[in-house]
């Protein structure tokens, strides 16, 4: 089960988010915040190291599982339960950005 998806610019601010229900410890603790400055710094490195940038990454732990994938502007951070279908979430991720290329068209020319 998806707990919450969250849409962030570069710096981890929230463009939007989604939460499975509102005492959601994902909301309550800002952790979309923290993971999208640890994806973004893990990129940073990994350019100096000519390796390139990830697009997207699957952590997994032991409350969660952690979905993030990069587009050019922002960042799609998916939370779900240990126990989701994996490739269920990278199919709602796909999804979600077939359904939001304006939103990323958009970031892109601001920045």
């Amino acid at each position: 089960m998806i707990e919450a998806i969250t849409i962030t610019d570069k710096d981890g601010i929230d463009i939007s988010a989604a939460f499975g229900f509102e005492e959601s410890l994902i909301k309550q603790s800002q952790s979309a915040v923290i993971f999208a400055a640890a994806f973004m710094q893990t990129n940073e490195h990994l350019t100096k190291l000519n390796a390139g940038k990830a697009k997207s990454i699957t952590l997994f732990y032991e409350n969660y599982i952690v979905y993030q994938e990069a587009w050019d502007g922002i960042l799609l951070n998916i939370f779900a339960q240990p126990d989701a279908n994996v490739a269920k979430i990278y199919e709602v991720a796909a999804k979600i950005k077939d359904n939001l290329k304006f939103l990323n068209e958009t970031v892109k020319k601001i920045q």
